[in-house]
């Protein structure tokens, strides 16, 4: 799918003068200045109200000027009109869709009706003929769930006294008929809460999974919060006014979050006049939301029915949120030849990707045992590095163990081949018996030279020291089998550092020559089902001195691997960029390659900003797919899930290592460190834990590995 992504901003003080840039297309950029009359247009707001009500029955051309007028500033003026069209025209010839991506830089720019552009030259709305999205800049990009169906979707009915009655059986009725057939044929189910009050919506989120919140209510915009507002229930049936900062906080007790929110209520999309995210769904997004699509006028019981039922059953289905919400636009236009209330959805998204559930074509409990391959062909990932770049952290914290080992001198000198699986259990090491037979046998050959050279080969090897005494005792056996995340962490060490030292000695090449395979370690991913199953090799850089025959097995990994990350240090890129994307680059080619810079924790004023950094990576490797990564951070968050997950009610915070490792980084005084590892309460390390992982930019960084696993022929 082409993307066309356009912003628009206030030129300095002016009312009237607006800046409109094209910040992402295939066409190129562009830059323009527009008039707009602001407050004009934001005076009819009650009247494009009015007529879209109205719609259904008799039409008003106001939409249709205010669209025109909107299309004109945003798409149609200078510039950007040509790009827009430049894009319009590639994207036709390549039978791809435009989706269309504005990012409104004011907060009174967003109270807007940009959903109802009118494209006069090709005579239709905007939205009608593109996928529109509002953007919403945050530095997490969550990857596709999969979803075995039911898709779970908690349906609140919130009807307090003192505001307009709702009829609630009346609306819980209508959207079970609007997903009337998904539901049947189990691709959705919805269940109801008891009450709309906190406590009650508490409960049931802690007892989720859920995967969308439907809301269905009164909303509406607090001047003095500058906030979204929604009217839940107080438990003696009174209006319980909740702003979405704090609806924000109460969905996160769900784990995961809701990756959907729908706003029902009649200005649920409305934003305030200071705050970009006053709006309720752009609030929601912000605080972890993947997407929420709101309502930004009062809309008919009949126009929810249609937009509740194609939606849905476009979620249901898998579609990407953009597509759902152009399904529910359709299905809109099903109910009158003149209506204009499709116009009234606005659909907020978290980053850049609309694809929030990986679906299973059919329900579970439909699907035959035997229809499913036992052993499927698994994706290959290499991970690259020079030496101290973060390579094994990375990769610990897509496990959400610490496996591999790491340390300030270079560690890894064999590839080790990670199997990620959804299988419960404890992770396994194997070596085949022939190769652990070698290594053993390589063992043996060096003991009489690290007996009769031990203290020089301390003082030369300080690192080395345990494992030179157990090599000079015959103390190391080589086993083929290593279970548990300490075993395999010593037993990777003993193996990585025997081959090292072999290298080093001159001695052994033969037999290293002889390995048949690389070590394999099978492990379930804290991530899955999310990330899927895939193989990642553990591969060394051509600086951790590798022998000769290792490095042809390195070369043939890189060359039939489905993609590679190539991991740098953020602190040493000019030292080691160039020399290292020559060799890579020879055989793997851009095509395949994501570069990770890692370390940006260590950026100070004066470095390289993230465009420069993508500019030098661009220069140096002309790869366009760079991601700036803090993977100790992700590191310390994934294994606090990871172990929060594992242990279920069990877990301790007080006794567990990931607590403490988290919240030592939460709190660098260790006084203050020990008082919240006695204090804190699992949900909130928890949350603390997730926003380490959001923060650490690990995230966009998968689910562009994701794509380009699915992209691959």
């Amino acid at each position: 799918m082409a993307v066309f992504e356009v912003a628009i901003w206030p030129h300095r003080d002016s009312g009237t003068r607006f800046r409109v840039d094209v910040v992402r297309s295939e066409v190129g950029e562009a830059s323009t200045m527009v008039e707009l009359e602001l407050a004009a247009l934001s005076g009819k707001r009650a009247q494009v109200q009015q007529a879209l009500l109205a719609s259904a029955v008799r039409t008003s051309p106001l939409v249709q000027d205010v669209g025109a007028e909107l299309f004109t500033a945003l798409l149609g003026s200078g510039a950007v009109a040509g790009r827009y069209r430049s894009a319009v025209d590639v994207a036709r010839a390549r039978d791809e869709e435009l989706r269309l991506v504005v990012r409104v830089e004011s907060p009174l720019l967003a109270g807007l009706p940009w959903e109802a552009m009118y494209d006069s030259e090709l005579h239709g709305y905007v939205c009608r003929q593109r996928q529109l999205v509002r953007h919403v800049a945050v530095p997490s990009l969550p990857f596709p769930l999969l979803v075995p169906p039911p898709l779970r979707v908690l349906g609140v009915v919130s009807a307090p006294r003192g505001l307009p009655a709702l009829n609630a059986a009346r609306e819980r009725a209508q959207l079970e008929r609007a997903l009337e057939r998904p539901i049947r044929d189990g691709f959705v189910e919805v269940h109801w809460a008891a009450a709309a009050t906190w406590a009650e919506l508490q409960d049931l989120l802690m007892d989720g999974p859920w995967h969308v919140l439907h809301y269905i209510g009164h909303g509406a915009f607090d001047p003095v919060l500058d906030q979204g507002v929604l009217a839940l229930e107080h438990s003696g049936g009174g209006v319980d006014r909740v702003d979405a900062a704090r609806l924000a906080d109460l969905l996160g007790q769900a784990c995961p979050m809701p990756r959907l929110v729908v706003l029902n209520s009649c200005s649920g999309a409305a934003t305030g006049g200071h705050d970009l995210f006053s709006g309720t769904a752009a609030t929601l997004v912000r605080a972890g939301v993947s997407a929420a699509v709101a309502m930004q006028y009062e809309i008919s019981d009949g126009a929810a029915v249609a937009f509740a039922r194609g939606f849905y059953a476009a979620v249901a289905r898998g579609r990407g949120v953009d597509q759902a919400v152009t399904a529910g636009r359709v299905a809109v236009l099903g109910t009158s030849p003149t209506t204009l209330e499709w116009v009234n959805p606005v659909l907020y998204l978290r980053g850049e990707r609309t694809h929030l559930f990986d679906v299973a074509a059919r329900p579970a409990a439909t699907v035959a045992r035997s229809a499913v391959p036992s052993h499927p062909q698994q994706p290959s990932v290499v991970v690259i590095a020079p030496s101290k770049a973060g390579r094994s952290t990375l990769i610990n914290a897509i496990i959400g163990r610490e496996l591999l080992p790491a340390r300030p001198q270079a560690m890894t000198t064999l590839p080790t081949r990670i199997l990620l699986t959804d299988g419960p259990g404890e992770p396994r090491l194997t070596l085949s018996e022939h190769d652990a037979m070698v290594l053993a046998y390589v063992a043996g050959t060096l003991r009489p030279d690290v007996a009769a050279r031990f203290e020089s080969l301390t003082d030369e090897y300080r690192h080395l020291g345990d494992l030179l005494v157990r090599l000079r005792d015959g103390r190391l056996p080589v086993r083929s089998t290593y279970t548990g995340t300490a075993d395999i962490r010593r037993g990777l060490t003993d193996i990585n550092d025997l081959v090292r030292l072999a290298q080093r000695l001159h001695r052994d090449r033969d037999m290293i020559d002889a390995l048949d395979d690389v070590p394999a370690l099978r492990t379930s991913s804290w991530l899955h089902p999310q990330l899927g199953q895939f193989s990642c090799i553990d591969m060394p850089g051509p600086d951790e001195g590798i022998p000769f025959p290792l490095a042809r097995d390195r070369a043939r990994l890189l060359r039939t691997s489905d993609a590679v990350l190539l991991v740098l240090d953020f602190g040493n890129l000019g030292s080691n960029v160039e020399w290292f994307a020559k060799r890579l680059l020879e055989q793997v080619g851009p095509d395949r390659l994501l570069v990770v810079v890692n370390k940006v924790d260590q950026r100070r004023r004066g470095d390289l900003d993230r465009y420069g950094v993508r500019d030098f990576v661009r220069t140096a490797l002309g790869s366009e797919r760079v991601f700036e990564t803090w993977a100790s951070l992700a590191f310390v968050g994934a294994r606090a899930l990871a172990e929060i997950r594992r242990e279920g009610a069990a877990f301790d915070v007080r006794k567990s290592p990931a607590a403490a490792g988290l919240i030592n980084t939460v709190y660098p005084f260790r006084e203050d460190a020990a008082e919240a590892l006695r204090d804190w309460t699992p949900d909130r390390l928890t949350r603390h834990a997730q926003r380490a992982w959001d923060k650490s930019g690990v995230p966009e960084l998968l689910a562009a590995l994701a794509q380009s696993l699915a992209d691959r022929p």
